[in-house]
């Protein structure tokens, strides 16, 4: 292509980072090269780029580039994107940094439901299951509707730590609010249950 704007550049970036198989990370190390020469052809860039570098960070394993990231995406207007703000707190959560990722998403005022359910799931990945439940009433306090993600992650943190009396209040919750039927929220009600040696009731969430 003799004319490149930001739409294709995006396609290549983001496709690299899709694109599962062997070489992957050498795949992944390419974005970072398109993404310079980008820059050189002083085409722009956007969220969805910064979002696929971002994914492209994970890929890596590599949290110091996306912590270069991070400041760029600070020091041009990009922190208040609650679409580029949920991958950026999705990296720091993956990558086991809690206090960064909750950083990071601190620091958007306007948050969509996307954002509070990748950073409820930081908690609940990181075991950290009474920061998940402070985090979820949060959530409520705030009137967020929840969905079956919401669910789905904070039953993910009552199973990594056995916590059964709280993922019963939740169980609850969910039925109040038509939740208990979702699949997602089903199999972890199921699993929940399962982990916690009370096969009984996965049965009857069953």
């Amino acid at each position: 292509m003799h004319v490149r704007n930001v739409v294709t550049w995006n396609t290549v970036i983001c496709g690299l980072v899709d694109c599962r198989g062997s070489g992957y990370e050498s795949s992944v190390y390419r974005c970072f090269c398109y993404f310079r020469k980008m820059l050189l052809d002083k085409v722009g860039f956007d969220a969805i780029t910064l979002n696929g570098l971002l994914r492209a960070c994970l890929g890596l394993n590599d949290v110091e580039i996306g912590r270069e990231l991070h400041c760029l995406i600070v020091k041009l207007g990009f922190a208040v994107n609650s679409f580029v703000s949920s991958a950026l707190v999705d990296m720091y959560g993956k990558c086991g940094l809690v206090k960064e990722a909750r950083r990071a998403f601190d620091e958007v005022y306007c948050r969509d439901l996307v954002l509070w359910n990748v950073m409820l799931s930081c908690y609940a990945m990181n075991c950290l299951a009474e920061e998940a439940s402070g985090f979820f009433k949060l959530m409520q306090k705030e009137n967020f509707l929840t969905d079956g993600f919401t669910f789905s992650s904070m039953l993910n943190s009552c199973r990594t730590l056995g916590a059964c009396d709280l993922g019963r209040q939740i169980h609850g919750l969910a039925i109040r609010l038509s939740f208990d039927l979702d699949v997602l929220v089903a199999s972890g009600l199921v699993d929940m249950y399962a982990k916690s040696e009370n096969i009984d009731d996965a049965r009857k969430a069953f």
